[in-house]
């Protein structure tokens, strides 16, 4: 995995980890117990726009001067369902739209590259917003497909829907889950063993008032650590050309909140809003790049804030239809005559003046 790919997973992961002002509403009853559940409906598809920002600063070799780090990035996303039985739905991610714009630069999707067309991630969620088994991609190298998994694809895992509990709560209560490493899932069987899970804790703040509706506000805290050693990113980086700078480890903690607006009705996800801090911390060497002295490179440290807004957009509108044309002529069959014109009313006779 290059450098570029690393910070644009730093960037990207937490994208998917995730206004207008909103009244609480004091008059719902502190006692009332909602039963969250997600209700799906075959053919329908769920669209987003992820906003996300990342501002922060990155040092090489414990210097005490770094320098800056400002990326923004819009995504829209589209979860289409394919089919939903017995309590369990199919879900196929898109990807309609990527902007990326690092330290004022944007940056094309030839630069980074992805394909669109190809950025599709199948995967299956139970009515609490559980992933069932692991994710299918679609169309990228392995270290891009690691990218899609964290900030796009495997929707739960990277806690873009917030876990439901087994039983109805009350506002101000808890619930905890813990879900597998996206690495780990991405990598099964040869994945590390001490990849340790996503661990997040849920609290139902608040019953709010939305169009005249009301809507629950969630609370998630998300506590994450992702470790890779050599022959992991290694594994992870055997798609991609040689060359340029790489890591040899990487050690990845992030910390923060979101806030999940839910439909009680239906578990929809109205809008997400939050905010992590990262500290990634990296051993990194130039590999076979030409010119570069043996044993170039050293630590890399990248300390950095990430913004994150959710927001539900309407259904795409349907491609408009041409009229049908229709045939105004008359429809004769073999043997028959078409039907004859008919004749003009000869004028009454009369004497003229």
């Amino acid at each position: 995995m290059r450098i570029k790919h690393l910070w644009m997973l730093s960037a990207l992961m937490v994208a998917s980890l995730n206004s207008p002002v909103w009244a609480q509403d004091d008059a719902a009853p502190a006692a009332q117990k909602y039963t969250l559940k997600r209700i799906y409906k075959m053919g329908e598809t769920e669209r987003f726009k992820v906003s996300a920002s990342t501002n922060g600063e990155a040092r090489m070799g414990g210097g005490e001067q770094g320098f800056p780090l400002e990326n923004q990035s819009v995504t829209v996303l589209g979860f289409r369902v394919l089919d939903v039985k017995d309590g369990i739905v199919t879900l196929v991610n898109e990807v309609e739209s990527l902007k990326i714009t690092n330290n004022g630069m944007e940056m094309t999707n030839d630069q980074m590259g992805l394909d669109l067309n190809t950025l599709k991630v199948t995967f299956k969620l139970n009515d609490r917003n559980i992933v069932q088994g692991a994710p299918k991609m679609s169309g990228q190298p392995s270290g891009q497909q690691m990218m899609m998994q964290m900030f796009g694809g495997n929707s739960n895992t990277t806690n873009m829907f917030a876990v439901f509990p087994e039983n109805p709560v009350a506002v101000g209560e808890s619930w905890e889950h813990e879900m597998p490493n996206p690495m780990a899932q991405m990598m099964g069987a040869s994945a590390p063993a001490d990849m340790k899970p996503i661990r997040s804790v849920y609290t139902l703040e608040s019953v709010e008032q939305l169009n005249g509706r009301a809507v629950l506000k969630i609370k998630q805290e998300v506590d994450m650590q992702m470790i890779l050693d050599e022959a992991t990113l290694k594994k992870l980086s055997e798609n991609e050309p040689a060359g340029g700078m790489t890591p040899s480890s990487v050690n990845m903690v992030m910390k923060g909140n979101n806030y999940h607006w839910v439909d009680p009705t239906n578990g929809r996800t109205i809008k997400i809003d939050g905010q992590m801090s990262m500290n990634m911390a990296m051993k990194m060497s130039m590999g076979e790049t030409e010119g570069a002295p043996p044993g170039f490179g050293g630590d890399f440290n990248i300390e950095a804030t990430i913004s994150n807004t959710v927001t539900s957009l309407a259904p795409k509108a349907a491609a408009p239809t041409k009229p049908a044309v229709t045939n105004t002529k008359p429809k004769t069959t073999p043997g028959t005559k078409a039907p004859a014109k008919p004749k003009t009313p000869a004028k009454p006779k009369g004497k003229g003046k």
